[in-house]
């Protein structure tokens, strides 16, 4: 999905997309997937799904 999002910013809008942080839920596998794409971005704990556990 992270690399479709980026193909679509690079093909459609001509901007890379390079976040340099992103709130996610617990999920671990979610939080790979966004490693594995942006390894230098900052991932935070979603405060709603923190609250929710």
């Amino acid at each position: 999905m992270w690399n479709f999002i980026c193909y679509l910013c690079a093909n459609k809008i001509q901007k890379n997309f390079t976040p340099s942080t992103i709130h996610l839920d617990f999920e671990i596998a979610a939080h790979k997937a966004f490693q594995n794409v942006f390894p230098f971005s900052i991932i935070k704990d979603c405060r709603f799904h923190s609250g929710q556990s």
